[in-house]
């Protein structure tokens, strides 16, 4: 709003002398003695939310309607009736609704709503042609066309929940020096009081203080414009200091106007801008007089049951989550934890109804895991800590422990890393041997970076198994390829394959397939014990092992076998030669020989 006396400046001289109107008793209105501002437009429920907290603001100048607002509410009355004049063409003040009224008020915002209807037609500063004015034509058109303002203005109010309540006429400054338009502003004016009244508001006008001098039926309060860039209630030319208590509120910053003090277009408040753009300059305000301040809702402890959907994807953007549970009211507070239990800042959200809370700003930055919601009436303790997993799209398989892993029958504990893992993800094998899929098997979430499944069972088939992990949603990592060692152990040959007999030890490898770690190994000695092995077996690949083997200076065939770790699987049986030792005679053949200068065989048996 911006309003200047008849000589273009904002400086008047004039005092202001009548009584102050005695107002009526509504139910909805507060004296304020807060800090304020007004917009043409309502902004996001959000950004009150934030404003709320952070700025020293708490009453907001709210246009409702009329047919000469800039933007108006998406439905309603606008009034001025069949008035030809042309006031431009309206843009949609789109948040301004019931559920935005009562939202905003419930956190604790006072409001002063705002009619602008038509002006004078001897209106200063602004082209006539441009606006809708008052009806001239008698002294009883005027009154009668303030009466019907009145009317739209009162409905609108209702409308929005601004019932029985105070509505400030937005008057722009014009020239009191003309006779005919001041005695129709005047007969305008007392129609649209006694009306208000009527309807059970109380009426305040808005203009420059010097307007109001020749005013036959005062207002309940006004609305002086005097953007001297004080924030007092007090300090305004053409007001006696004192008077209008508790019914006054001064404009002492107008934004986007050659007059401001200095220009505030917008300010910056807990991050959040408003104002700035060409008509959505802001204008600030000191009150000491009536606001539109909603009842306090009776709020107890609210309870959070859900959260929907379920789970949320992660993403870098807003999102629109749906909160259910019981006690919830206007002006609850939305705050929410991340997986690293550090809190978002609290927001309004909307309330639906006392089981369903609509907030449209839920932005997790992609930090998949679980995440905690509160809400807060207003007044109220906070309800639960209620948990909600964020699943994260990006889940990646980058290990599986032990590797390989042994075939068995029996279950194993698997312990699978990687990244982007939330709770309730389940796992999903792929058997090799068999080709079958054993989907959402479940895991226990350790961090977005580890599950365990204590319960893998490969059914003894070894090969190259793959592993999937899937989080919440249905979302599926790529799959991941790891070795399940087994099935029956198999050797193909030792190297060496005879062994000097020793009391020392010598390195045996053992080649084949189907090895894993844990494989034990049984020998038979030569006179045909047999025995396990006393040293680990140690695990080279599915097809090597090595062993250091001790022979005890035991020659003769020695054979060996492996074993699976369970036992339940044997190999081949291998038999290899251990060499050396003590000679021992135990025949000659034949036994006797003839004389001879010749040669003869002899034959040596023994060992």
């Amino acid at each position: 709003m911006t309003a200047t006396n008849s000589a273009g400046t904002s400086a008047v001289s004039n005092t202001l002398y009548f009584t102050v109107a005695q107002s009526t008793t509504t139910s909805n209105v507060q004296i304020s003695e807060n800090r304020g501002f007004d917009l043409e437009f309502a902004p996001a429920e959000n950004d009150m939310a934030t404003w709320m907290q952070s700025s020293p603001y708490k009453d907001i100048g709210v246009y409702i309607g009329g047919c000469n607002v800039h933007a108006v509410p998406a439905s309603g009355p606008n009034g001025c009736g069949s008035n030809p004049a042309s006031a431009g063409t309206k843009k949609t003040n789109s948040n301004l609704t019931s559920n935005w009224v009562r939202d905003v008020s419930g956190m604790g915002w006072g409001m002063m709503p705002i009619w602008v209807g038509p002006q004078a037609s001897c209106i200063s500063g602004i082209d006539p042609s441009t606006v809708y004015l008052i009806d001239t034509s008698t002294s009883t058109a005027a009154y009668n066309e303030g009466v019907s303002e009145a009317d739209s203005a009162a409905a609108q109010a209702t409308t929005l929940g601004m019932g029985n309540s105070i509505i400030y006429y937005d008057m722009e400054t014009y020239s009191a020096t003309d006779t005919g338009c001041d005695t129709a502003v005047n007969q305008f004016l007392s129609g649209w009081v006694t009306e208000l009244h009527t309807k059970g508001f109380e009426a305040g006008v808005y203009g420059s203080p010097s307007d109001a001098n020749g005013w036959s039926t005062p207002p309940d309060a006004i609305w002086a414009f005097y953007p001297d860039g004080v924030n007092t209630a007090s300090d305004l030319d053409g007001v006696l200091t004192g008077s209008w208590a508790g019914k006054r509120i001064h404009q002492y910053c107008a934004g986007g106007n050659v007059q401001t003090c200095p220009s505030k277009a917008s300010e910056t408040w807990g991050g959040v801008s408003l104002g700035g753009s060409p008509d959505q300059g802001i204008d600030l305000d000191i009150e000491d007089g009536p606001v539109f301040s909603a009842p306090a809702p009776s709020s107890g402890t609210a309870t959070v049951s859900g959260v929907s959907p379920n789970p949320v994807p992660s993403s870098n953007s807003n999102q629109t989550l749906t909160i259910t549970g019981s006690g919830f009211v206007a002006g609850a507070m939305v705050t929410y934890y991340d997986p690293s239990n550090q809190p978002y800042s609290a927001h309004a959200a909307t309330v639906n109804s006392s089981s369903q809370i609509v907030d449209t700003a839920f932005n997790d930055l992609s930090d998949g895991g679980t995440w905690h919601v509160v809400v807060t009436n207003p007044g109220a303790s906070a309800s639960n800590n209620y948990a909600f997993p964020v699943y994260s799209s990006t889940a990646t398989v980058s290990g599986v422990s032990p590797n390989p892993v042994p075939s068995s029958n029996s279950n194993q504990t698997l312990t699978i890393t990687g990244s982007g893992f939330v709770a309730g993800a389940t796992v999903t094998y792929y058997d090799p041997v068999n080709q079958q899929t054993y989907p959402n098997e479940p895991a226990n979430f350790v961090n977005s970076g580890e599950l365990v499944d204590p319960a893998f069972n490969n059914g003894g088939d070894a090969g190259d198994w793959t592993v999937t992990v899937v989080n919440p949603g249905n979302i599926s990592s790529k799959p991941y390829t790891f070795t399940v060692t087994g099935g029956t152990p198999s050797i193909s040959n030792l190297s060496p394959t005879s062994y000097p007999s020793s009391n020392s030890d010598q390195t045996m490898t053992i080649n084949g397939s189907n090895f894993q770690s844990g494989d034990t190994l049984t020998f038979t000695y030569p006179d045909g014990t047999q025995h396990s092995n006393v040293r680990p077996v140690t695990f080279v690949s599915a097809n090597q092992l090595s062993y250091q083997f001790n022979n005890g200076s035991d020659p003769g065939t020695w054979s060996v076998r492996v074993n699976s770790p369970d036992g339940s699987e044997q190999s081949n049986t291998v038999s290899f030669t251990v060499t050396g030792g003590t000679p021992s005679i135990s025949n000659l053949s034949p036994t006797s020989y003839p004389s001879s200068n010749s040669d003869q065989t002899m034959t040596i048996n023994g060992s």
